[in-house]
């Protein structure tokens, strides 16, 4: 899968509402079992490798949150979380292009 990184300002609301990556590993777990799980570690590992070529330094300021996005034939996710720097970069890190945040 092809990655697409954007970078904004943390938002005021932050990402509370959205289930963290910790949770949708459980969830991932319980109904698709092992198989299911290293898919979504697989895709993980790729976005956030993703997210360092664009110039994230590694670090969370909290875990990473997922938002999903309608695909033709499935769901597919993507990730969001910030990064404490000065800044506080908030990544969005998403499999489908999002051209408003381009």
């Amino acid at each position: 899968m092809t990655w697409r990184v954007y970078t904004m300002p943390r938002p005021a609301s932050a990402f509370n509402w959205m289930p963290t990556l910790a949770r949708i590993r459980e969830l991932v777990e319980a109904d698709g079992g092992q198989f299911a799980l290293r898919l979504v570690d697989a895709e993980y590992e790729a976005a956030t490798e993703a997210a360092r070529a664009f110039g994230w330094d590694g670090q969370f300021m909290e875990e990473p949150h997922v938002f999903t996005l309608p695909n033709a034939d499935s769901m597919q996710f993507g990730l969001v979380w910030t990064q404490p720097d000065d800044r506080l970069t908030t990544f969005i890190v998403s499999p489908r292009r999002l051209p408003w945040l381009e």
